[in-house]
């Protein structure tokens, strides 16, 4: 419930600069890479964000568990004040006022 909480609050201070997780989460996809492993499952990558992974039956399951991937380390990214890589030109790192 908090993290949800969190999640939309996000969003909403996002899309005051007309951006939104959900832009930033889809370019992140559109880069990844995916291989087929022996048993026949999956596993994918973002390369601009090192270390985050996902892996499901189908290559759908994949994408989706990346996507999650790529939304849970957003939050902790957030609440740790973490610089986010910029990906497609959307910077979600926030900005210090003038």
């Amino acid at each position: 419930m908090t993290a949800r909480v969190y999640i939309q609050n996000v969003i909403i201070r996002i899309s005051q600069e007309d951006l939104m997780l959900t832009d930033y989460i889809d370019a992140a996809l559109h880069h990844a890479t995916y291989k087929i492993l022996e048993d026949g499952s999956y596993w994918g990558e973002i390369p601009a964000l090192p270390g985050l992974w996902g892996s499901g039956s189908t290559l759908e399951a994949c994408r989706e568990d990346l996507g999650d991937v790529v939304q849970d380390w957003l939050i902790f990214a957030f609440k740790q004040d973490r610089t986010i890589p910029i990906i497609n030109g959307i910077d979600l790192n926030a900005t210090a006022a003038v």
